[in-house]
């Protein structure tokens, strides 16, 4: 019975819920090491089989010293989190039991608390962006690299703007990637749950390389906090590389190199490397105050691609869905007059009904700030 739960949940036909230990212990072979995926200071990923997929069990560590209040509301921001760009919940488990012991010496049986505290989540099968990030001139296609900026800064935007929520372990292994590429956000607000085994410290080294340097030094959160975080990101996946280039120039070279011998080469896929080149750069300010929010960014990226002609179909032009065509596929046609393409851009964002309104692109935003006419 509680099989037929999680596969109906899994299936998309009931919502996350509450599911028992004895059942996570049978889809993962009773967290066998054949079964683990992946592990880290704070949990341990088991690969759950079910007849109708496979589900992702995270187990988490040091359940004893998780402050139950925050536990749960961890849960009840997942439960209320859904978006194509982050990954999906499907359930929890919080099990408590009483084991006897037996102590030498003593004639009574010592009973102690047994705390198991795990989440359920969709099993994402090509792992995280780690192993996929290279430098120019092998690995990832352009387009590919782009909708995958695209799609962290849309579930980033989703968890900002729609959820305010900071996740604050933002780097490559907290990104899947489905069969499509298309990236997952996880492990957002886990790592504050262990209040007492997982010291602030612990969580900077852990992430060493991505955290603010306001977090580092102060212990500071924000939301321009994954911003610089979300900078470093983008920057590795243009370059291969976490630290910022000394010369652009050469990136722009390496990348120059391998469309000419793909034929590769247009316009556009410069003025995209640019503009990712810049919105990293732009995030990484060492004062908070000077980089942007996550809606300035969508804000940006939308309208570099509106006047460069490279928009997308509307109905799939929305958070949390990726277009069916790559950026780089667009054939450009340049040296229009502003006028027609402020009229293009103009029907292009204005020409969707009112009740999808709330699920577009820039969703919130004032509408004299959602089209490109000056």
């Amino acid at each position: 019975m509680d099989h037929e739960v999680l596969e109906r949940i899994l299936d998309g036909r009931e919502n996350p819920t509450n599911l028992s230990l004895s059942l996570l212990k049978d889809i993962t072979e009773n967290f066998s090491e054949d079964r683990e995926i992946g592990h880290g200071g704070f949990a341990t990923v088991y690969k759950g089989v079910l007849p109708n997929g496979n589900v992702a069990v995270k187990r988490i560590k040091s359940s004893h010293s998780i402050k139950e209040t925050l536990f749960y509301h961890e849960v009840d921001s997942l439960l209320n989190i859904e978006h194509e760009n982050i990954i999906r919940f499907l359930g929890f488990c919080a099990s408590t039991d009483q084991t006897a012991i037996k102590i030498e010496g003593l004639k009574q049986h010592i009973y102690a608390e047994v705390r198991e505290r795990l989440l359920c989540f969709e099993y994402v099968s090509n792992g995280s962006l780690r192993k996929y990030i290279t430098d120019e001139l092998r690995g990832l296609k352009w387009d590919t690299r782009y909708e995958i900026i695209r799609g962290i800064c849309e579930g980033l935007y989703h968890l900002h703007h729609e959820k305010k929520i900071y996740h604050m372990d933002m780097k490559p292994e907290n990104i899947l990637l489905d069969n499509d590429m298309v990236p997952k956000i996880t492990d957002f607000g886990l790592s504050r749950l262990d209040e007492k085994s997982q010291t602030m410290c612990e969580v900077r080294l852990g992430s060493l390389g991505y955290c603010a340097p306001e977090y580092i030094i102060q212990g500071k959160m924000s939301f321009k906090s994954d911003m610089f975080s979300l900078g470093v990101i983008i920057i590795e996946l243009v370059t291969g590389q976490k630290v910022i280039p000394k010369n652009k120039n050469n990136v722009f070279r390496r990348w120059r190199h391998r469309w000419r011998k793909t034929g590769k080469e247009t316009q556009l896929v410069y003025q995209q490397v640019s503009k990712c080149m810049e919105i990293g750069l732009l995030c990484q300010e060492i004062d908070p105050s000077k980089r942007p929010f996550i809606w300035d960014i969508i804000d940006d990226i939308r309208q570099e691609e509106c006047v460069n002609g490279s928009i997308r179909n509307v109905s799939q032009y929305k958070f949390g869905q990726t277009s069916s065509y790559a950026p780089l596929e667009v054939q450009v046609i340049y040296g229009l007059l502003s006028l027609v393409v402020s009229i293009l851009c103009y029907t292009q964002w204005w020409s969707y009904s009112p009740a999808s309104h709330d699920s577009c692109l820039g969703s919130g935003v004032d509408p004299h700030s959602t089209h490109c006419i000056k």
